[in-house]
């Protein structure tokens, strides 16, 4: 029987409730056995965050995703070390008997073709796409590059059914730095910011 594993990957800084809901909806609509959130050690074009390190993002993790059922978070880029390129974590990854998933946002799925060697990463993992953000032109866009995918790399993304969850990263970050509690964060991952002093403008 093939095991059907999920990877979450992303800066997760700090880990939100969209976040969680993503990964819920991953785990139940791909059918997943298992789900790994993969905190990267550096994001390729994203930048580090002043006094967060990939331990704090890593054990923010493990508080935020707690309860989500068959979900585990991997340390596995932040212990390799230097640029997180997903090639390589699903070549870690990868063994017989195992089908790999990557879910990601819309952004990004809408820009594959411009990732570290693409049609490898078409040939390990099936692509699957959540909607962040209510936009009405992003299916026609989402079309669109899905046909190019196709006839480039002879895969598609697929796009999960649930309603965009807009939750943003840096609104989250930009309340923690005036000293606000956002209600996008787990109670125990504020306290873990508090505790820690993260964040702070």
């Amino acid at each position: 029987m093939t095991e059907r594993l999920g990877i979450f990957g992303g800066s997760f800084s700090p880990p939100h409730a969209g976040h969680l809901h993503a990964a819920d909806v991953f785990l139940h609509q791909m059918q997943l056995d298992k789900l790994l959130i993969i905190p990267a050690h550096i994001s390729p074009g994203k930048q580090e965050q002043k006094g967060i390190s990939p331990e704090d993002r890593l054990d923010m993790c493990r508080l935020a995703f707690a309860g989500l059922p068959h979900t585990e978070v991997s340390d596995i880029e932040i212990m390799r070390g230097g640029q997180s390129y997903t090639v390589d974590t699903l070549q870690a990854l990868a063994k017989p008997g195992r089908k790999l998933f990557v879910l990601c946002g819309t952004d990004t799925a809408l820009s594959l073709d411009r990732w570290h060697l693409p049609g490898v990463l078409f040939k390990m993992a099936e692509f699957v796409c959540i909607r962040r953000l209510d936009d009405p032109t992003f299916l026609q866009r989402f079309e669109a590059c899905n046909k190019q995918y196709a006839a480039r790399f002879g895969h598609t993304v697929t796009l999960l059914q649930a309603p965009a969850h807009p939750v943003s990263s840096t609104a989250v970050r930009a309340a923690l730095a005036v000293g606000e509690a956002p209600a996008e964060l787990a109670p125990e991952v504020l306290a873990y910011i508090k505790q820690n002093g993260l964040y702070r403008s």
